[in-house]
């Protein structure tokens, strides 16, 4: 499969993905179930026929969201008809669903860290909590005494372990396992 065809394939998969919010974005925008399909079917359109599409699923959503409302007002323009709302509304309703997004995603995020936590081991959990507990004592003079190693090695398994959580909450929400 060529490498467009992967990045188009890809970009189908995230669409999918985002239907459900692109949906009642829309319909929140035109109240009516059958434009909005009318609607989603340019905004699939527009992301088959685009050259660049995002691979963040945070940014996809802003950007399919953006050709959404593109869409939404080309439709009021060229059906002729009155827009249910008006087109200061609709700009609030893109600045809403993004605060609503971003809010999702810290949640995500969130979730998927305690999850990466939790699969370390015992011992690195505790040296986590203890670092970042602000109700104790948690330099690395402390917390080198309290697990028994130097500051430098204590520094560099906080290091490591940060690097761990890292890579596990990109691939936990790459894969969607929330």
């Amino acid at each position: 499969m060529a490498a467009n065809e992967t990045s188009k394939s890809h970009a189908m998969a995230m669409l999918v993905q985002q239907r459900d919010a692109l949906f009642a974005y829309v319909l929140a925008c035109v109240r009516s179930h059958a434009d909005v399909d009318d609607i989603l079917q340019n905004v699939s359109v527009a992301v088959i026929e685009a050259k660049e599409i995002p691979q963040d699923p945070g940014q996809f959503l802003a950007w399919t969201r953006e050709i959404a409302r593109r869409r939404v007002l080309e439709h009021f323009r060229t059906s002729k008809r009155l827009l249910p709302v008006d087109a200061s509304t609709v700009e609030q309703l893109t600045e809403a669903a993004s605060r609503i997004d971003s809010r999702q995603t810290s949640q995500s995020r969130r979730d998927a860290l305690l999850h990466c936590i939790e699969k370390l081991p015992p011992e690195s959990r505790q040296l986590l909590a203890a670092r970042y507990d602000d109700s104790t004592e948690n330099s690395t003079a402390v917390l080198s005494q309290r697990f028994g190693r130097s500051e430098q090695g204590v520094m560099s398994l906080l290091y490591r372990l940060r690097q761990v959580l890292r890579d596990c909450v990109e691939r936990h929400l790459k894969l969607g396992e929330t």
